[in-house]
């Protein structure tokens, strides 16, 4: 079964995928919290990946594999 599937893909790859998110987000949180000029010009910056690497990881837990299951496993 194709929802099978792509469950099992997500259960085994998500943790092992929040960590590298965790890790990226927390590489750019130090530039981010500086209380100097330099962390107020690039707190936004650090805001944007937050979000995005943020709502990545759930495209890539939620939305790909349903995808995939509807337009590759579909056409078997």
């Amino acid at each position: 079964d194709g929802l099978q599937a792509a469950r099992e893909v997500v259960a085994q790859n998500s943790m092992p995928l929040l960590a590298a998110t965790s890790v990226a987000i927390m590489a750019f949180a130090s530039i981010g919290g500086m209380s100097n000029s330099t962390g107020e010009y690039c707190q936004s910056l650090y805001y944007v990946i937050l979000i995005s690497l943020s709502m990545s990881w759930i495209t890539a837990v939620t939305t790909t594999p349903l995808v995939t299951k509807h337009f590759i496993l579909s056409k078997k």
